[in-house]
Order: structure tokens, then sequence, then C-alpha cells
């Protein structure tokens, strides 16, 4: 949604207004699945930048515990989703792509902390439904306590970004930056 929904926070989500990308070095379109998905939203863009567009996707480089250590394969476990991030269904997609099975979901709007009594609550009913483990996003990971004592193994997901559309105009970019800071 590189419109933000055509509204300024709170109503939308756009922080700026577009007339703003003029100034843009580089613009970076988030959650792009395919050649064409860029072309598209870069051809709008376009009205507005002329700057260079680079596409990126994310994927799961690992799943953690809360001590940091990789999870044994959850593919086909029961899972409670537990995340505060602007789209919760990206997440859920993300997870289900991974082999979880999202059988329950905790969800606050972006931002918001858990508390630790929500999180026990939630992690009961998770218990009533069979589900194996909770699982959350790494931005909502690190509001979290280390030692929630929950009675369900809790991950979390770490993501890394990769350039899928616009590798030529990434690679100019970097080289011009690394030519100022040398």
């Amino acid at each position: 949604d590189p419109f933000g929904q055509g509204y300024f926070l709170p109503r939308g989500f756009l922080r700026d207004d577009l007339s703003s990308l003029a100034r843009a070095h580089l613009i970076v379109l988030n959650h792009i699945d395919n050649e064409e998905e860029f072309l598209s939203v870069r051809n709008e863009l376009k009205a507005y930048s002329h700057a260079p567009m680079i596409g990126v996707r994310g994927f799961v480089s690992s799943i953690r515990d809360f001590k940091g250590q990789e999870a044994p394969s959850l593919k086909g476990k029961k899972a409670g989703m537990v995340c505060a991030i602007a789209n919760p269904e990206y997440f859920k997609r993300t997870l289900e792509a991974e082999g979880l099975l999202v059988e329950q979901e905790l969800i606050k709007a972006d931002h918001i902390s858990f508390h630790k009594n929500e999180l026990h609550s939630f992690t009961q009913d998770c218990l009533k439904k069979g589900i194996q483990c909770l699982v959350c996003t790494e931005k909502d990971r690190v509001k979290l306590e280390d030692d929630l004592h929950l009675p369900l193994p809790f991950y979390w997901v770490e993501l890394e970004l990769n350039v899928v559309a616009g590798q030529e105009e990434w690679s100019s970019f970097l080289q011009r930056a690394e030519s100022k800071i040398t």
C-alpha cells in the first residue's frame, strides 16, 4: 500500500506528503512478490520521484526461542500467533508458509506492548485448544520479558530482506554510498 490508504496517520499510514518522495535517493518497496507487481507500483510512484526503486521481500532466516537458540522444526505444529504489527495477516501467511498451523491469535495495534497477564490468559486458552507453541515477530520479541514462565514454548521469527527487483539499481546505490564514506 504505497499510498498509505490515502490518509495521514492515524486514519491511514501516510507520515508525510507524497511530494516528499522527490527528496529520496532510493525508494524501497516492501512485500514485492514478483516483477509485475514491482513494475506496477514503481510506475505509480514515478509521478512523485525520479529516485531509483528496488523491490524487497522478507524471508524467514530462523525461528528462535527466547534464549536465542534455533527452534526445532515447527512444521505441522499448532501455533498461537502473538503480534502487534501493522499487517498481522502478512505475519500469519509467513508462519503458514513455514508449515505452522495458526489456530489462535493474540493481535494488538501496531507498537502496542503485551502484558504478562494477557499472555498467560492467552496461553491457557491455547492449551485448551491443543496448541503446541506460541510464535511472535522479532519486533514484538524485543518488548517481551525473557522469563515469562509460560506453559508453552514461545518462539520469535527472524526475518531478512532479499532484493527481488531492481538489483542493478541497488548495486549502483551501494556503490555511490560507499564512495561517499571511503
